[in-house]
């Protein structure tokens, strides 16, 4: 932990303020409807889409990265980040067209009106759990790893701050709210980034100064799928799966897809985001070098301490780099919120009430936001209790439950055939799967298991297994499809030819 100058503090508290005024500035309009409150009128422009699609896939891998705390992360995270930018192209030329026709709220209604409320309230469901006990339990675990090492003020307060910061102006202005105010963090975050790339640069000498690295780096950029945890052939097979839950599927990113005033403007807004993330991978992948030198060289575990500690650097940039890490947690939180407020309104809430008025869903919306955010603030506490292996189990647990989300995605999306007796039972099935090995994952200390199907089970890396949930759901569906093969009115009485041809 270092000590921050008034100035330091000054831009801190600057920034804490600032981002809270303009939040509510933008939440200042006339009565919101729910198009307004959930995807802000469907009006936002190419570059909104990009920076809050760059945004709100600021995950806890990409701030682990930053920590040092695994300096394998921080070069996996440009692994694997490049299956993000194939996945974001894949999105573009397939699915946004389709999303958009749809006229959907979200993902969860997407699947709805391919096949019936089953799919809808599973995949809303799942996708609400996961925000609210995985998503943000990383972002908070990844956020104070930092926090812990580059600032002074106590890290359980700045995070409840942040919570509630970032609650409050996203409940009052909806989807609206959260992209005006991720555009300022985008800044934010570049500034810091590229602010603590030079300066470690100049600490160290410059580009001289990594050149003794270069053998070690060559190992770790070329190798690190040589881990056991990681390995070569999981990565290649079982990424696309995960990549493309994510990137293609979930309602955090998509919802900026759907908010998107024109497809063109969708389609514009993957390809700046992926430009950003190209940037952000380059900054990622030189700081992730410079951890490793000040943690070889000082044989410390917090290279932030030792970076921000040399009386080289000027007051003011610690500062900076302070509200960066605050950019990229707040960003992900209000995405999340608001997300996961638009899955519980517009997929439980409006379905089980669908006469409800435009006032009555933004005031559940606005609950919902309430409520999601107070849940955060509950678990808050417990987040000092993960470690390495909490968070590798948590990582690992999101990946194996989302493969059969994936597999229906694609089947539903390619193939007409699949109904929703198909769909329904492939979930259950690979679900089930899913739940069975990270339950059997956590409880493996505590009994041993006689049966070779189960040892085997736990024994797998979780990378194969995703992969093989993702094959034994695609085969479920097809075969209950085929078994039942009953003919999708309600698709019909839609009128989505263009959606599903």
């Amino acid at each position: 932990m270092i000590e921050q100058s008034f100035i330091d503090n000054l831009i801190i508290i600057s920034y804490l303020v600032f981002t809270l005024i303009l939040g509510l500035i933008f939440s200042i309009n006339k009565e919101l409807n729910s198009l307004d409150y959930f995807l802000a009128s469907r009006n936002l422009k190419w570059y909104s889409v990009g920076v809050s699609l760059f945004a709100s896939s600021i995950s806890g891998t990409y701030l682990i990265a930053l920590t040092g705390f695994e300096i394998s992360l921080s070069f996996l995270t440009s692994h694997v980040e490049l299956f993000a930018i194939i996945f974001l192209l894949i999105l573009s030329i397939f699915f946004v067209p389709r999303y958009i026709k749809s006229s959907v709220f979200s993902t969860a209604e997407f699947l709805g009106k391919r096949f019936d409320k089953n799919s809808r309230i599973y995949v809303a469901l799942f996708q609400i759990l996961t925000n609210i006990f995985i998503k943000i339990s990383l972002i908070l675990f990844a956020g104070g790893l930092i926090l812990k090492q580059v600032l002074d003020w106590d890290t359980y307060t700045i995070t409840l701050v942040l919570v509630l910061l970032s609650g409050l102006y996203t409940v009052v202005g909806g989807l609206k709210a959260v992209v005006y105010t991720q555009i300022i963090q985008v800044v934010s975050i570049f500034c810091a980034v590229i602010l603590l790339a030079f300066s470690g640069l100049h600490i160290v000498g410059w580009i001289n100064g990594l050149i003794p690295l270069a053998s070690l780096n060559s190992i770790i950029f070329l190798k690190p799928i040589s881990l056991p945890l990681l390995p070569l052939a999981g990565l290649l097979l079982g990424m696309p799966v995960i990549s493309f839950w994510y990137w293609v599927t979930d309602q955090t990113i998509i919802q900026k897809i759907l908010a998107a005033k024109t497809i063109n403007d969708a389609k514009k807004g993957t390809y700046f985001a992926i430009f950003l993330k190209i940037l952000f991978i380059s900054l990622i992948t030189l700081i992730g070098l410079l951890i490793l030198k000040f943690s070889l060289e000082n044989k410390s575990d917090q290279p932030y301490s030792l970076i921000f500690s040399n009386e080289i650097l000027p007051p003011g940039i610690k500062g900076i780099f302070i509200i960066g890490i605050f950019s990229l947690i707040m960003s992900s939180l209000s995405s999340i919120f608001n997300s996961t407020s638009s899955l519980l309104t517009m997929d439980f809430y409006r379905m089980a009430y669908p006469n409800s008025s435009q006032r009555k869903l933004v005031l559940i919306g606005r609950l919902s936001t309430t409520f999601t955010a107070l849940l955060v603030i509950l678990c808050v506490p417990l987040i000092k209790y993960l470690n390495s292996d909490n968070y590798r189990y948590i990582q690992n647990s999101l990946a194996i439950l989302s493969s059969p989300v994936a597999a229906l995605f694609i089947l539903g999306f390619f193939f007409k055939k699949i109904n929703s007796d198909g769909a329904i039972w492939g979930l259950i099935i690979g679900g089930g799967l899913g739940l069975l090995k990270i339950t059997l994952d956590a409880s493996v200390n505590y009994f041993a298991l006689s049966n070779s199907f189960l040892s085997w089970i736990i024994n797998v890396n979780f990378l194969y297994f995703t992969v093989f949930i993702f094959i034994i759901s695609i085969i479920s569906m097809l075969i209950v499809s085929n078994l039942n093969p009953i003919i999708e009115t309600q698709e019909l009485n839609l009128n989505r030819s263009d959606t599903w041809k």
